[in-house]
């Protein structure tokens, strides 16, 4: 049985209940407000990024007034339609849905359309659902944009650094012992990064084009030398000879503080020798331009980022 563990509450959970509680405090000055469908639009409107929240409530929205219209058509055509009827028309919702490029709605529409077909629904039921939706995403959307706006920098720098130590860890096995290094936490962590890069662009709209654009620049410029870092260190564990770094190459990795054996290994004037200490060469100075560029203030690992931000 695992162990429960205290959990710290994040920035996205104050955020989400500060919307919740504007929306509901708004919601209590009209009677004929629906609550639960206030709170599925604020809760709709809480992602990560500005533009998976946009992306959340256009979802919400058209679902919503999709599903609504069709199936106050169907109540009007037969107001009191069979449900083979009604799951017939499920297929002109999808459609619907499809023909508007909305195809991430489809769920939602299907889900309203049956509950208005299988209810007694009027316009102004159609109309207050819509509205009381468009009051939850419009406060959640808002929150979420203006309180404490998410920046994924610091998980940037965190998925640069545990890269960066990966692949030191990788050339210690293959140039200090000579040992093939398992790639895959490498492989693992050029991951993470290229993702948490790409989830950036969803947030350029928060800044202005100056700041973004610096900001782009330093974290992408980190971003190329950890990724050629790790390019480096593939090149060398691909070799079909692991021969011994130069002398000069062995002081620098030391001074990266990495164990060497207490043996060392036999040099050798050879081309894999060669090509090994090009590689070595290439992988340090991407190592001491990083080191340069890295901010060093910011201690927090992914984990305490992430949750930060629940």
């Amino acid at each position: 049985m695992k162990r429960l563990h205290m959990q710290r509450i994040g920035y996205r959970t104050i955020k989400t209940v500060l919307a919740s509680l504007v929306a509901l405090l708004i919601c209590s000055q009209f009677e004929k407000m629906d609550p639960v469908l206030v709170l599925l639009g604020v809760y709709c409107a809480m992602e990560r990024t500005i533009a998976d929240s946009w992306l959340g409530c256009l979802s919400q929205f058209f679902g919503v007034l999709v599903g609504s219209v069709l199936g106050f058509l169907l109540l009007l055509a037969i107001p009191a339609p069979p449900e083979w009827l009604i799951a017939l028309c499920l297929v002109a919702v999808i459609y619907v849905c499809n023909l508007l490029h909305m195809s991430y709605a489809v769920f939602l529409s299907s889900l309203i359309f049956v509950s208005v077909c299988t209810g007694s629904a009027t316009a102004a039921d159609i109309f207050g659902r819509i509205r009381d939706v468009s009051l939850g995403l419009t406060t959640g959307l808002i929150v979420n944009i203006f309180v404490h706006p998410n920046s994924n920098e610091p998980r940037i720098y965190a998925c640069i650094r545990a890269l960066q130590q990966q692949t030191l860890l990788c050339a210690e096995q293959a140039v200090l012992y000579g040992r093939y290094p398992d790639m895959e936490p490498c492989h693992k962590a050029r991951l993470a990064l290229a993702r948490e890069l790409e989830q950036a662009k969803k947030q350029l709209f928060l800044f202005s084009r100056r700041q973004y654009e610096a900001r782009e620049a330093m974290t992408n410029g980190c971003a190329q030398l950890a990724m050629r870092m790790a390019q480096e260190i593939e090149a060398i564990s691909s070799m079909d000879v692991l021969a011994a770094p130069s002398p000069e190459n062995l002081q620098r990795l030391l001074a990266l503080g990495l164990s060497a054996p207490d043996e060392p290994r036999a040099q050798a004037q050879s081309a894999e020798a060669a090509v090994l200490n090009y590689h070595l060469d290439c992988f340090l100075r991407a190592y001491g331009f990083l080191e340069e560029l890295l901010p060093h203030t910011n201690t927090e690992t992914k984990q305490d980022i992430l949750v930060k931000e629940r």
